[in-house]
């Protein structure tokens, strides 16, 4: 008899647990009764917007809340190791399981009163609840049934005012109120309402105001549920008047420890500057920090403050004081900026496996056997943090790869990947001639990088490619961020050939032309757009565009004969423009839901001096962080069919001037530290023209939709805060080089066929989310 895999051996193990555990309540006491579910019903006479969304939100206060995870899968592990004294059992049972959720007396009624005091901050003053409670079998559920009238709208905001310089400051800024005509009730929204007025006069300079200053008044008199609000902000004390406060003193400790007395002082631009060493330069924590003495306080300049000297990358804590001085002239504040520095040098180790069982796939019509492919990658980075006293951030890293085929004669390790990187991080703009920062709000940086790579295809060919850039990156706001590198240089040079590839280029000119000996000389921009750090933003967006141009001014400098391609050296000058746009969008359901969605698009067109982009320039798919269930560049171009003469199953040519690919992911958690993941991925690579070479290759307008790849899976994820553990298992739905009409193949997933899972089912581990 065929021994059972471990696999099967493991689902065994897991159906009998399931099955011996699915009595919920097997060690409850006789008087006990596992909480089992909550529903809520709202009721109206007249209809209500987003009916669900209040039912929803409703049922969230209900307490107590069930036993969580699917089919209540956390208690089934629990009463599977229930008693349990071994280690593991004893892990399983205190860390993965979940004690049973038991209804006491009164909770029902806990949770009205939560219901109710939610509908009355939230408009809805007319309103009656109830509830039953339905038992069986030591289980016990809560029905309540909420009956409700129309919510209180807002028909009329007034902001009262008088003569005072502090109240026409409040009205002037009176138009960005959250308070709008129309909206509902919300004791919510007037609570952010008043922290955005103290928001307001603390950037005019009041330091004192709070919240409670802030006062509303309801005008529930008008007809059809409708309020007038009254907004009014309330003195200090009888016969007082709120004061601007205006900086009194400055100091600050760049490098703070409660350990040790400051031995140095020195004042520049006014600021008490107190020291210990001479750790970094004096100008560069003065430019950061925006408080000047005798100036009116601003609260952005305290956040704009905090943000310029995280920003420098050199301080572990930054922690400004505000302590308040007042004097029968005016209301005074001391500022005090305590520095802790980073250690000087930090390590930075990652590492990435991407795999499959079995090399081929349909395309192929190779038979391999029981051969095993596994992408490993490794980099290690040393960063020297204020490397010349400035806050420099000078960054050596080093990455190595390697790609293993097991299972074929002569071909353990079939690429290499070695590449070497430094990056000097300056921060302020480093120029021939002086450029005024147009905002002090942000500091910007200059980034100095060379880098070497080394690429052995050890049965096709050896390549090295050098890069030099200078680039400069600056802060617009908090969300945008933009980098310019004017100069961008990379020399690409192919060292050696192997016969099987030099037969491969003769073949494929365009392919030839990609790889030849050339200089890439031009420049780049990006402009990137992240909501995340409002931290008030629940769900958020992120967008990042690029765009690079080369070989236009050097191919006019070192132009040749009409008829022959410039030159530098000897060496062809690359030609082509190249943008690529990604939008992704995290919408998050719950504290334990996340939809994640990612939207990419790119193009590259050579002209003049080039008729192919730069092989490094053109794009690709598939992989551990595109669409998982096809490996790097085994997806298209188009509909383009692999040869079976690739029997090394290399995707060299699998490369296009165009590129489209969507992801969208479910994330959940699961238990402990564990997070579960459903993804589906699509996309494809096609070339500009056609090629006679690669049919089915080119982007058609009309029909690109149908050379669409599709493949998806489920992931788990290993959350130790610091950084994130994946594992995705995919599998594809849609092979865009078969024939039409059958390129969907969920007819021929099967599971439990060795076979299917040799060609089809690919593994990918990594560090971090894959967007």
């Amino acid at each position: 008899m065929r021994a059972l895999s471990s696999t099967y051996y493991f689902a065994i193990l897991i159906l009998s647990i399931l099955v011996s555990s699915c009595n919920y309540t097997k060690y409850l006491a006789d008087t006990e009764y596992l909480y089992d579910k909550t529903a809520v019903d709202v009721s109206s006479e007249k209809s209500i917007k987003e009916k669900g969304t209040l039912e929803s939100n409703l049922e969230k206060l209900a307490v107590p809340k069930e036993n969580s995870g699917f089919a209540k899968n956390r208690l089934l592990w629990y009463n599977a190791t229930y008693g349990k004294e071994k280690r593991i059992p004893k892990w399983i049972n205190e860390n993965i399981g979940e004690a049973p959720v038991l209804y006491e007396t009164g909770d029902a009624e806990r949770s009205v009163e939560r219901m109710e005091r939610y509908l009355f901050n939230n408009g809805y003053f007319d309103y009656d609840i109830s509830y039953a409670l339905d038992t069986s079998r030591q289980r016990i559920g809560v029905k309540y049934d909420v009956k409700v009238n129309s919510p209180y709208y807002i028909r009329n905001v007034f902001f009262v005012s008088d003569s005072t310089a502090f109240n026409k400051t409040v009205i002037r800024r009176s138009s960005k109120s959250l308070l709008k005509r129309g909206e509902v009730f919300s004791v919510s929204l007037m609570d952010k309402e008043r922290s955005r007025i103290k928001k307001v006069l603390r950037e005019e300079g009041y330091y004192r105001f709070n919240n409670d200053y802030v006062r509303f008044e309801i005008d529930s008199t008008a007809k059809d549920r409708k309020l007038d609000i009254y907004v009014k902000v309330n003195p200090p004390g009888e016969n007082e008047t709120h004061q601007k406060s205006y900086i009194r003193n400055v100091v600050v400790y760049p490098d703070y420890s409660s350990y040790a007395t400051p031995e140095d002082t020195l004042v520049f631009e006014g600021i008490r500057y107190i020291y210990n060493s001479d750790f970094i330069h004096p100008e560069i924590i003065i430019r950061s920090i925006l408080f000047r003495k005798g100036q009116v306080y601003n609260e952005a300049n305290y956040n704009r403050t905090v943000n310029n000297l995280v920003n420098l990358g050199i301080y572990r804590f930054v922690n400004i004081s505000i302590d308040p001085y007042a004097t029968e002239q005016f209301d005074s504040l001391d500022v005090t900026v305590y520095l802790t520095t980073k250690q000087k040098l930090e390590f930075e180790i990652d590492l990435e496996v991407n795999s499959k069982t079995g090399i081929n796939d349909d395309a192929t019509n190779l038979n391999s056997g029981n051969s095993f492919n596994l992408g490993t990658a490794a980099s290690i980075s040393h960063s020297n943090l204020n490397t010349f006293g400035g806050g420099e951030r000078l960054t050596l890293s080093l990455f190595g790869g390697l790609e293993n085929q097991i299972g074929l004669q002569n071909s353990l390790i079939n690429a290499i990947d070695i590449n070497a990187q430094a990056n000097l991080l300056i921060p302020k703009f480093l120029t021939p001639f002086p450029i005024r920062n147009y905002s002090s709000r942000f500091i910007p940086k200059t980034n100095i990088g060379f880098g070497i790579q080394y690429f052995n295809r050890l049965q096709f060919y050896e390549l090295a490619t050098f890069n030099l850039n200078l680039g400069y990156q600056w802060r617009e706001t908090l969300e945008r961020q933009h980098r310019f590198d004017p100069i961008s240089v990379s020399y690409l040079n192919l060292i050696d050939t192997k016969p099987a590839f030099d037969t491969l280029l003769l073949d494929n000119p365009a392919l030839e032309q990609s790889f030849e000996q050339q200089i890439i000389l031009g420049s780049k921009y990006s402009f990137t757009y992240n909501s995340q750090i409002q931290e008030k933003t629940r769900n958020f967006h992120y967008v990042k565009t690029n765009i690079e141009w080369a070989g236009n001014l050097a191919s006019s400098i070192f132009s040749n004969a009409e008829d022959t391609a410039s030159t530098l050296l000897n060496v062809r000058i690359a030609q082509f423009v190249r943008l690529d746009a990604e939008y992704k969008y995290y919408r998050f359901i719950s504290p334990e839901r996340t939809l994640a969605t990612r939207w990419y698009a790119g193009i590259g067109v050579p002209y003049g001096n080039s008729d192919v982009l730069p092989y490094s320039r053109q794009f690709f798919s598939g992989g551990t962080n595109g669409i998982r269930a096809f490996r790097v560049r085994a997806v298209g171009p188009g509909s383009y069919l692999k040869p079976d003469t690739l029997a090394n199953d290399i995707f060299i040519d699998q490369t296009g001037e165009i590129k489209l690919e969507t992801n969208i992911e479910y994330r959940f958690d699961m238990f402990s530290v564990i997070e579960g993941a459903l993804f589906l991925d699509a996309g494809n690579v096609w070339t500009l023209e056609k090629d006679p070479l690669r049919v089915g290759a080119q982007f058609e307008p009309r029909d690109f939709y149908n050379k669409i790849a599709v493949g998806g899976g489920v992931g788990a994820r290993l959350d130790l805060s610091y950084f994130v553990i994946r594992l995705d298992a995919a599998f594809p739905f849609r092979k865009p080089w078969l024939v039409k009409g059958n390129r969907w193949v969920f007819d021929d997933i099967r599971f439990g066929d060795a076979a299917w899972r040799r060609e089809n089912l690919i593994w990918n581990l990594a560090i971090g989310y894959p967007f």
